[in-house]
C-alpha cells in the first residue's frame, strides 16, 4: 500500500469517526429535558415553570393527555375544514360546523384547566395565571406583526 492510500485512508476515517460522534452527541442533547414534543406545547412550557411535584407532575400530565384524547375528533375535523377554506371549498354549513368544534374544545380546555387548578396550590394557580396571560400577550403580539406583514406582502 501506498503511503498516500494510507493517510487518505486515515483522513477519511478520522472523519467518519467525528461525523458519527457528532451525531451522537447531537442526539445525546436533543433527548434533554425541553426537547420533547410536548415541551414545545406553551401550556407544557407553563406547566414546567410551576416547580410540581412528581405526583402532581404524573397528574397533569394525565389530564393534558386525557384532554387530547377528547379533542383529537374535533381537531382532525377541523384540519380538515381548513383544508377546505384554503381551497376555496368552504359552505357556510362547513363554517357552523367549524365554529361548534371550535366551541366543543374550547369547553374541553375549560374542563381540563379546571382539573389542572384542582391539582395546583393556590400559589401555583397564581403563577399559572400570570404565565398564561404573559404566553397570550406574546401570541397576540406575534399575531399582529404577522398580520402587519401580510398586509405589508398584499400591497407589493
Amino acid at each position: 500500500m501506498s503511503f498516500r492510500r494510507i493517510i487518505t485512508g486515515l483522513v477519511l476515517s478520522l472523519g467518519l469517526i467525528a461525523a458519527c460522534g457528532i451525531a451522537a452527541y447531537a442526539q445525546v442533547e436533543g433527548q434533554g429535558k425541553g426537547e420533547r414534543h410536548h415541551d414545545r406545547v406553551p401550556l407544557w412550557r407553563i406547566i414546567q415553570q410551576l416547580n410540581l411535584t412528581d405526583a402532581q407532575e404524573q397528574q397533569a400530565r394525565a389530564v393534558v393527555e386525557k384532554f387530547q384524547t377528547n379533542i383529537e375528533a374535533q381537531r382532525q375535523a377541523l384540519t380538515d375544514l381548513h383544508r377546505q377554506k384554503e381551497q376555496g371549498t368552504l359552505s357556510d354549513d362547513q363554517r357552523a360546523q367549524a365554529q361548534t368544534l371550535r366551541g366543543q374544545i374550547d369547553e374541553a380546555r375549560k374542563l381540563m384547566q379546571t382539573d389542572l387548578f384542582a391539582i395546583l396550590t393556590p400559589e401555583q394557580r397564581t403563577q399559572y395565571q400570570e404565565l398564561e396571560t404573559r404566553w397570550k400577550t406574546r401570541r397576540d403580539e406575534m399575531r399582529t406583526r404577522r398580520g402587519r406583514r401580510e398586509t405589508q406582502q398584499d400591497q407589493q
